[in-house]
C-alpha cells in the first residue's frame, strides 16, 4: 500500500510537471488559493523557473495542506514518511494522511 502510495504521488508530480512547465516564477506573496499554491509547489520542486527550490514547493505544499486541500496532505504526507525534504516523521505523516483521507482522497 505505501509503496503504490509512493509511486502515485511520485506519478501526480510528473503528470502536474508536464501540465506546469510553462508556470511563472514563485511569488513571494503565498495567497489563499490552494489548487494554485499546489501547483507552484510541483513547479518549484520539479525545477520550473529559475531553479528548483525545495523549500518554496515545500512552503507551498504546506499553505496549501493547511487550506484543507486533500492533495497537498498526501503530499506532505509522503514528505513525510519518507523524508523527502523534511525530517522523517511518522506521526505527522499519518495526520496528513488522515486528513487527506477524510477528503476522501486516495
Amino acid at each position: 500500500m505505501r509503496r503504490l502510495l509512493g509511486t502515485g504521488v511520485f506519478c501526480i508530480l510528473i503528470a502536474s510537471t508536464v501540465v506546469y512547465s510553462q508556470a511563472p516564477h514563485i511569488a513571494p506573496n503565498l495567497g489563499t488559493d490552494a489548487p494554485r499554491l499546489f501547483e507552484k509547489g510541483v513547479a518549484a520542486l520539479s525545477g520550473v523557473g529559475p531553479s528548483r527550490d525545495e523549500q518554496q514547493a515545500l512552503t507551498c505544499f504546506q499553505r496549501a495542506a493547511e487550506l484543507g486541500y486533500a492533495p497537498a496532505q498526501t503530499v506532505l504526507g509522503y514528505f513525510y514518511e519518507t523524508g523527502t525534504i523534511v525530517t522523517s516523521d511518522p506521526g505527522q505523516a499519518l495526520d496528513w494522511y488522515k486528513k487527506a483521507g477524510k477528503q476522501n482522497d486516495r
